[in-house]
């Protein structure tokens, strides 16, 4: 579970990165490439921060 970014004109001024349990941030054009370059299709959770993929066949 993350809180993707969009646009974040003032990233290091973003009350994300404050959060000490992150480590890392990601862009929801990532998880598309994610998606596409590994064949997953996403599914829908109803949680803008919960990103569910599922593998293929």
């Amino acid at each position: 579970m993350t809180e993707p970014w969009l646009l974040v004109k003032d990233f290091k001024n973003w009350y994300y990165i404050n959060d000490v349990i992150h480590v890392s941030f990601y862009n929801t054009a990532t998880f598309e490439f994610i998606r596409r370059e590994y064949g997953f299709i996403m599914n829908e959770t109803g949680d803008s921060r919960v990103f569910l993929l599922e593998k293929t066949i």
